[in-house]
């Protein structure tokens, strides 16, 4: 049985690869999900979101359990001639996404939004640029579900 961090860092993962036009978002960026990636994406790899659960903040216990805060560092790249425009869709259905699945199938009391940072770079006529995201989930463990 998986820890209940690995079950929520599951299902994140799930839900971004589910970005897709054909679930009712405005781009495809679930296309390209990495992992704990730590090398940049190659242009066929783009748009594409790589991310990692990075922090644990914990409190308790209290009568057996201890709240969790886990926080997840993000980032979508993106290249394209309309990347500082496009940019924002990507935003919005990260966003989205968090909204769609705040408590993670239950697993979780729910998520929050932390921050968004965009910047781009322009090379002669290609334009890319990243967003760097954080959010945290609040989640309860038990003595038996860590």
């Amino acid at each position: 049985m998986s820890s209940k961090r690995q079950s929520i860092c599951t299902a994140v993962g799930t839900a971004f690869k589910a970005i897709l036009i054909s679930n009712g978002y405005q781009t495809d960026l679930g296309k390209h999900i990495f992992e704990w990636r730590t090398t940049p994406l190659e242009p066929n790899e783009m748009p594409g979101i790589m991310w990692r659960d990075a922090t644990n903040n914990y409190e308790g216990p209290v009568i057996g359990r201890t709240s969790n805060e886990l926080f997840f560092e993000c980032e979508i790249c993106f290249s394209g001639s309309t990347a500082p425009a496009k940019m924002r869709d990507y935003i919005a259905d990260f966003r989205k996404c968090l909204m769609d699945n705040n408590t993670w199938g239950c697993l979780a009391v729910g998520t929050s939004m932390i921050t968004d940072e965009t910047s781009n770079i322009e090379q002669a006529d290609r334009k890319t640029g990243a967003t760097a995201l954080k959010f945290a989930v609040k989640y309860i463990t038990s003595s038996t579900d860590f």
